[in-house]
């Protein structure tokens, strides 16, 4: 990881960038050209020109999306650049997507407003886990809720866990 070490560049970065495709790969497929993410950082990754997915320009070009191999890094927050705060669900068709294309797990983020929500980011969306924020800060659900409707699904949960 480095800094951001550029004069009157300022930090943390907050805002939309655009996300630049540097090579192919699962993870980037179907992502528009031109699109934008919403990122909230100081650092980012010095990776190689091999490891590179994706760059962003702040203040010069960094590496936002790298991966080698079955792991990936997303400099941005791509629960915040779609669905997210929206509370109207998760953004079932790229969950979908990146799940059908990487061999890896996939937490469905951003967007939960309702119990449904959850049952959709894991059976239409094909997503490995889901997870919420605000639902649960704001005290609108519980995550034993959340997990007694996803069982009522008929899909597999974790045990909530009890306090001591």
């Amino acid at each position: 990881m480095k800094a951001f070490q550029i004069p009157n560049l300022k930090i943390p970065q907050t805002g939309w960038n655009e996300i630049v495709p540097q090579q192919e790969s699962p993870l980037l497929s179907g992502l528009p050209r031109g699109a934008y993410a919403y990122f909230n950082h100081g650092y980012y990754c010095a990776a190689g020109a091999d490891d590179t997915l994706a760059t962003t320009d702040y203040g010069g070009e960094y590496p936002s999306i790298v991966g080698r191999g079955r792991v990936y890094g997303i400099q941005c927050h791509p629960e915040k650049s779609q669905h997210n705060g929206t509370q109207t669900g998760y953004d079932l068709e790229l969950t979908r997507t990146i799940a059908e294309a990487v061999p890896v797990p996939v937490i469905a983020s951003g967007g939960a407003g309702r119990l449904e929500h959850f049952a959709e980011a894991l059976t239409e969306g094909k997503a490995d886990a889901a997870l919420a924020a605000s639902l649960f800060h704001d005290k609108v659900l519980t995550i034993g809720e959340v997990k007694a409707h996803l069982i009522k699904q008929g899909l597999p949960v974790r045990p909530v866990s009890q306090p001591a």
